[in-house]
């Protein structure tokens, strides 16, 4: 039976659901794979390697430790990236195979990354980084191959959804953002959110993988929800629909454009009935037209499961002898 070495960076919720997982389904991994994991590293930013020395830094781990996968869970940045990119690149070029949970690197410098990855003949895979679990990335990869994608849509931020749902009754923004914290997914500075810049990462994200953009946030049409007020939701109301915060990339004239920004959504569309922490995405193909997931009311299982899932990718790969290009 062969060990699989994995280290990983960043252990706070999902890291742990996807540790608690990984032992779960040893005995199935085992069974289909003949294979075992073992953790050599797991670094936290407060008390370092918590298997090895707590001195030992993320980068400490990723250039010099054992390992054969990179597991990378460490806290986004959506403006830079940073330090994620600078682990997965450290990773990749000792011929590492990486796992990313973080959109950041996929948002900021993913063309760069993935042909590092090629060019050491190692895998880079990212399932999580949008809507969690749900097979987004794989779902075109896998299934949808020679299909082009022409446009993708959806609503994408999980925090602004349920603040939009919650302004519908009325209430005052301090006790949405309350509630959202006390049930655990509303952030302590939320404004990356309600400002949009949480969604335009995803949506560069997905433009980069899905439509070879090349792009980051920050060319992105950004508008968030931070003007939107009880009027403009009572008025959407009596209109007969609601306002969304909606992401949508096109391709008009050889290139790629990303928007995100609060619509008007009618009653009778499908984005409309997408509330609380659930997310909607729609991707539009030359062949097989508009495919919608919906991924309803998440919670940390799922991002486990995403990372979960691009182990098990890798470990079939590698039975294989591919690369994924």
């Amino acid at each position: 039976m062969q060990t699989i070495k994995l280290a990983m960076l960043g252990y706070g919720n999902a890291g742990k659901a996807f540790k608690s997982l990984l032992e779960e389904k040893a005995d199935d991994l085992a069974e289909a794979y003949d294979t075992s994991f073992e953790f050599v590293s797991i670094v936290t930013k407060s008390k370092g390697d918590l298997l090895g020395s707590p001195t030992d830094t993320a980068m400490d781990v990723a250039v010099n430790a054992d390992y054969d996968v990179l597991v990378e869970l460490t806290p986004l940045n959506i403006l830079t990236g940073e330090p994620a990119i600078s682990h997965i690149e450290a990773a990749l070029s000792r011929g590492k195979d990486v796992i990313t949970a973080n959109k950041g690197p996929i948002a900021h410098d993913y063309k760069r990354l993935t042909k590092l990855a090629r060019q050491n003949g190692c895998h880079f895979f990212y399932e999580t980084t949008v809507m969690d679990g749900t097979p987004v990335f794989n779902l075109v990869h896998d299934n949808l191959k020679f299909c082009k994608v022409t446009e993708v849509s959806g609503i994408l931020n999980s925090t602004t959804n349920f603040i939009l749902e919650e302004m519908e009754h009325g209430l005052p923004m301090t006790q949405i953002l309350e509630k959202g914290r006390e049930q655990g997914f509303v952030e302590a500075d939320p404004l990356m959110d309600i400002e949009g810049f949480d969604s335009a990462g995803k949506l560069a994200a997905l433009l980069n993988v899905l439509m070879e953009a090349d792009m980051k946030p920050d060319q992105i049409d950004r508008k968030g929800i931070e003007d939107v007020t009880y009027k403009d939701i009572k008025d959407a109301a009596e209109k007969g629909g609601k306002i969304k915060l909606v992401c949508k990339g096109w391709r008009e004239h050889g290139k790629v454009h990303g928007k995100v920004s609060p619509e008007f959504v009618p009653l009778t569309h499908l984005y409309s009935t997408v509330n609380g922490t659930s997310s909607i995405l729609s991707i539009t193909t030359d062949l097989m037209g508009k495919l919608t997931i919906i991924e309803e009311e998440p919670e940390i299982l799922q991002t486990a499961y995403g990372v979960f899932s691009d182990l098990v990718r890798i470990v079939e790969q590698n039975e294989n002898g591919t690369i994924e290009e």
